[in-house]
């Protein structure tokens, strides 16, 4: 993971050309800035589910299994109503940082070789980032399949 400064929900650097492990330290500069997170690498997932008035309530688009399953996992609620849930993705296809049409969104760490340039979520986790990789639950097989429904080119 690492983490750096959001200004107006704009990101203060290339945050992909920042590398893996650097955080951002001390305290944010002013109201108008915010932390931001990104995941590792593609096998680290953040399922962010939207849910904001006009734009769709991603929850009522996850099953119930999915979502007892996802709940398990270090996630927090986002300003909005929704929740950022951070994972382990342990299937064999190769997941895109993207949006759905169901109002919910996959984050993942950058590859070169798949194309995919990563992604960042606003972080309203509360603690240190760096302080919550042992709270991050390894996907099992239903979820790998919901995942690669959603947001694979591969299924």
């Amino acid at each position: 993971m690492k983490s750096f400064l959001l200004h107006k929900n704009v990101p203060t650097i290339k945050f992909s050309m920042l590398p893996d492990g650097v955080f951002y330290e001390g305290e944010l500069p002013g109201k108008d800035y915010n932390l931001a997170v990104c995941p590792t690498d593609e096998k680290m997932v953040i399922v962010d589910i939207d849910c904001k008035e006009g734009k769709g309530n991603g929850y009522e688009n996850i099953p119930d299994n999915i979502f007892k399953e996802l709940v398990k996992s270090y996630n927090y609620k986002t300003k909005s109503g929704g929740m950022h849930v951070f994972l382990h993705y342990t299937g064999d296809k190769v997941l895109l940082n993207t949006t759905s049409k169901f109002s919910i969104d996959l984050r993942i760490g950058k590859n070169k070789s798949t194309g995919n340039n990563g992604g960042y979520v606003r972080w309203n986790g509360g603690v240190d980032p760096r302080t919550i990789e042992h709270l991050i639950n390894n996907t099992s097989p239903s979820l790998n399949t919901w995942l690669e429904v959603l947001f694979s080119k591969n299924v």
